[in-house]
């Protein structure tokens, strides 16, 4: 019997002290893991402020080279415009290089200054 006490005297403090770790390890993990999650939420918002940020600056980026683009399109179609013109006017009048030509073509055309 004397070895069964001496047994329980070293036993029943060690599983004593070991269930009282367990509870207090538990609780200590329960308060770090609600830091984290705390530390996960700020995060989150602070990434969804930088993320509504970035997309804001994208769009403003996006809208500002539509308007180039546009810009740029509406341009070259006056460059087409004005080089058709061009040479529908060189077909039509042929080329003008001083006013003798330019007498000679309004004479073609029926205008005779002469004649008013």
């Amino acid at each position: 019997m004397d070895l069964f006490v001496q047994l329980l005297i070293g036993i029943v403090p060690a599983i004593i002290s070991g269930f009282v770790a367990y509870i207090k390890a538990t609780k200590e993990a329960d308060i770090e893991l609600g830091k984290a999650q705390k530390e996960i939420e700020r995060v989150e918002k602070e990434s969804e402020g930088r993320i509504k940020e970035i997309e804001k600056r994208r769009e403003k980026d996006l809208e500002f080279y539509k308007g180039k683009l546009e810009a740029d399109n509406e341009q070259n179609q006056n460059e087409f415009v004005n080089q058709y013109a061009d040479q529908f006017m060189g077909k039509l009048f042929g080329d003008i290089d001083n006013i003798e030509d330019l007498m000679k073509m309004s004479k073609k055309f029926g205008y005779d200054k002469e004649k008013k």
